[in-house]
């Protein structure tokens, strides 16, 4: 059910808007941290240091994805306050 702030606003679905933040927030986070573990060193033979971090991070993003995928899918993205006319 909307209700009403102290504007008169109607406020929608503040839960979903900040999923879909926090989404784009942690995707930069896991970009960053993707190049910095591709400066790592690795090893000809086996898991070198530099692979799990990369791992970690690819693996990350795919989740990432994958929930702003479910949440497009579903139309679930609204913005946080709109007006009514």
């Amino acid at each position: 059910m909307e209700e009403k702030d102290k504007k008169g606003l109607f406020v929608k679905n503040t839960k979903v808007a900040a999923d879909f933040i926090i989404a784009i927030v942690v995707i930069a986070i896991a970009v960053v941290f993707l190049v910095e573990a591709q400066k790592l060193p690795t090893k000809a033979k086996g898991i070198g240091p530099g692979v799990y971090p990369t791992f970690i991070s690819i693996l990350l993003l795919f989740l990432v994805v994958v929930q702003l995928a479910i949440q497009f899918h579903t139309n679930s993205v609204q913005p946080f306050i709109y007006y009514q006319f």
